[in-house]
């Protein structure tokens, strides 16, 4: 098993998004112009648009 060292955004990332704190401590990143990142994208804002969602 790897070290992580946890700094100030990892901590900040936790409360945010528990994957992209999984993603950032194992050094993975998304390729910001791959296609399906796009498409992930639309459908993450245009999907349940009824419901609320809640962010921390």
């Amino acid at each position: 098993m790897e070290d992580v060292k946890v700094n100030g955004t990892l901590i900040w990332y936790y409360y945010i998004c528990k994957r992209e704190v999984w993603l950032m401590a194992h050094n993975l990143t998304p390729d910001q112009d791959n296609q399906y990142i796009d498409l992930g994208r639309f459908i993450h804002e245009n999907s349940y648009m009824r419901e609320k969602k809640r962010f921390l």
